[in-house]
């Protein structure tokens, strides 16, 4: 199949690489256009206070918030384990099946793509606790929940894994440098005690996000194409 393509398309830098290496695909012929997210929602965001006043959250408590799916890589699990070492912060997980409560976690159902901008305008700080026991999450993923953190302007937590590290810094988040719950509980009152610090490396990503809209990942992919006509 990819010996008779003119050109290839990859969602990441770690694929362009396994496909020339393993499929002899010359690396010029080979274009990485990450998923993304859709501009169009993250225009004129909520602040905080008027996200959280539209979706019946408090004003005065501090929120750690995922959203996305709950399949097993995603690494989920570890967040009901650092709530109950956190018991300061309100956790909120959106994306499950139905709405659940208790103690600091809340659990709320999925929610139309429309919604989640104002949802992750309500978080203090957003996790992406992926496994590092997934090869998928380790080399071959492009996440578009991170994506979408960058465009809320949202300060984020996220596993240290090579496929984040292609496109984010420590200017730009808070990298775990392992799945478990004691590593996500630092990284979380590092970023929680230090507002002007996490905003700081919000505002870094939220700059960086208009490379990872799905417009820019049709403009690139057009160019390439343009490039053999």
């Amino acid at each position: 199949m990819f010996h008779g393509a003119r050109g290839v398309i990859s969602s990441n830098h770690a694929k362009k690489e396994e496909i020339h290496e393993r499929y002899g695909v010359s690396l010029e012929n080979i274009v990485v256009g990450p998923n993304g997210f859709d501009e169009e929602l993250f225009k004129n965001l909520p602040t905080q206070a008027d996200a959280r006043k539209k979706l019946g959250f408090l004003p005065d408590i501090k929120i750690v918030m995922y959203v996305g799916s709950m399949l097993p890589w995603k690494g989920t699990d570890v967040i009901y384990e650092v709530a109950c070492l956190l018991p300061q912060y309100t956790f909120v997980l959106v994306g499950a099946d139905r709405d659940e409560e208790k103690n600091n976690i809340r659990i709320i159902a999925k929610k139309d793509n429309r919604e989640i901008p104002a949802y992750l305008r309500v978080a203090d700080l957003l996790l992406a606790p992926y496994r590092t026991d997934s090869v998928r999450a380790q080399k071959y993923f492009s996440p578009i929940k991170v994506f979408e953190y960058m465009a809320a302007q949202v300060p984020f937590a996220i596993t240290d894994l090579p496929a984040v590290r292609e496109f984010l810094s420590d200017e730009e988040t808070y990298f775990v440098k392992e799945y478990s719950k004691e590593a996500f509980r630092d990284a979380i009152v590092l970023a929680m005690e230090n507002q002007g610090e996490r905003m700081r490396r919000a505002e870094n990503a939220h700059r960086k996000s208009p490379e990872f809209s799905w417009q820019a990942r049709a403009g690139r992919i057009l160019d390439f194409i343009e490039g053999y006509t």
